[in-house]
């Protein structure tokens, strides 16, 4: 699942609202993948809710805020790649996500890339793939 990000043009803003409107675009797999259904936001019983934010770390790094939620009734874990592309390049994390049994979790992946980058960029996108 990618949620690509355009920045609005400067107009009033209130607050520290977001500066950019997500849109989402679906890519099937490619290639002869037999055990693999194709979807990107779901691996077993765990399923890719959405992006919950895009903030600034403790140490001003990008940190990516992604919503999982188990439709099973026990634990479940799984890898989920998060790969954000900021002006061209790719920054990748790979962290292992386990929520337990009929509950959502907000999941904090931090980038060894800096925030500023990703705010200042003039072309990024965050792309989720739970494996």
């Amino acid at each position: 699942m990618e949620y690509a990000q355009t920045k609005s043009p400067p107009a009033v803003r209130l607050g520290r609202r977001p500066r950019f409107d997500w849109r989402l675009r679906l890519h099937p797999r490619r290639g002869n993948q037999t055990n693999d259904d194709g979807d990107r936001a779901r691996s077993g019983d765990l399923e890719t809710i959405g992006i919950d934010g895009i903030t600034e770390g403790e140490s001003g790094n990008l940190v990516v805020v992604v919503n999982i939620k188990n439709h099973g009734d026990s634990k479940s874990s799984a890898p989920l790649k998060v790969s954000a592309t900021i002006d061209g390049t790719v920054h990748e994390k790979t962290p292992k996500v386990t929520v337990p049994g009929g509950q959502t979790k907000a999941v904090r992946i931090p980038f060894e890339v800096e925030y500023a980058k990703y705010d200042e960029a003039s072309r990024t996108s965050i792309d989720l793939d739970l494996r």
